[in-house]
């Protein structure tokens, strides 16, 4: 079987993402940026395997996160980019493992809570919450983030640190 090293579905107009798009494709990055994706089947990334290192979902139309996109199969992801979605929060995020995840950019969403959940992905090296919505980071909420060396909060009106 073929591995691709990216296989690009930017700009293509999708508004729903779901497994008959991947056709048993196997790849290292998967870029589906600049869509109207509101929607992302829960089981649309089984198929891939757990080879994808990378998943840019940046400047679509997701409010929503489900634990189930990024079930057993998606263990390797390093990169993760949702930045310039409709995030809000997220409530699954506990049930999300990504223990090799390197870089999460949340950054141009409407995200309010801190996701304090944060924390267990201890790989983590640079995390983007800029533009967003965030009133306060509690105080303990990167506590064990060793390998943290970037972080951006810039212009959320009225952060304050607890």
């Amino acid at each position: 079987m073929i591995i691709w090293e990216t296989v690009d579905f930017s700009s293509r107009n999708f508004e729903s993402f779901d497994s008959t798009k991947l056709l048993s494709l196997r790849m290292y990055r998967l870029l589906l940026k600049s869509n109207l994706i509101t929607t992302i089947h829960e089981n649309t990334f089984d198929t891939i395997g757990n080879i994808l290192i990378e998943l840019d979902l940046q400047m679509n139309q997701l409010s929503y996160i489900s634990s189930k996109w990024f079930n057993s199969k998606l263990n390797q992801l390093k990169i993760l980019n949702l930045a310039s979605n409709h995030l809000e929060s997220f409530p699954e995020l506990n049930h999300i493992h990504l223990s090799y995840l390197q870089e999460l950019n949340l950054s141009w969403n409407q995200i309010e809570i801190f996701p304090y959940q944060i924390h267990q992905w201890k790989s983590l090296i640079k995390l983007d919450l800029s533009f967003n919505k965030l009133s306060s980071v509690p105080r303990y909420a990167l506590m064990g983030l060793h390998n943290l060396t970037w972080l951006s909060l810039a212009s959320n009106r009225n952060l304050s640190c607890k």
